[in-house]
């Protein structure tokens, strides 16, 4: 139960804020793939990995070398310049330890031979959703219960 809780909670934290509306009101998810740096993302994971450092319940448990540029570098080069990655990837490292999120994201890899071009935000998804424990309670948030579960 108390990972869909969490997941629930994740989604409801997930819109966006201000300070995030004013980074996106410009961006928008398409298929372009870029692989070089992206500047708004790079900029805002460094601004809130900054937050989640002051405002961490045990903040002093996380390391002052983290993040270091390669953990700020690449969840921007997964993004792909789509910055709903970029702030899934923010909400999910802030929604429980953050040395131990931000290693998981590290980590991911979408399946080897999909070359789609929204392969790591799916593989971001698949691992928020797969933490549902509840799954009625989860495809109910979502709006697509009907007929499940009956």
């Amino acid at each position: 139960m108390i990972y869909s809780a969490t997941v629930s909670l994740y989604l409801a934290k997930n819109r966006p804020t201000a300070g995030q509306q004013s980074t996106i009101s410009h961006l928008k998810l398409n298929d372009d793939y870029v692989t070089n740096i992206d500047i708004p993302s790079r900029h805002f994971l460094i601004q809130e990995f900054h937050e989640i450092k002051m405002f961490y319940p045990f903040h002093s448990q996380i390391p002052s070398t983290r993040p270091t540029e390669h953990q700020i570098d690449t969840p921007v080069r997964k993004a792909s310049s789509q910055f709903i990655y970029t702030c899934l990837s923010v909400s999910f490292i802030d929604s429980a330890c953050p040395t131990l999120q931000l290693d998981i994201i590290l980590e991911l890899r979408p399946p080897i031979n999909h070359d789609l071009p929204f392969a790591e935000l799916n593989t971001l998804y698949t691992l928020i959703f797969s933490r549902a424990k509840n799954l009625d309670l989860f495809l109910q948030i979502l709006g697509m219960n009907e007929g499940h579960g009956d």
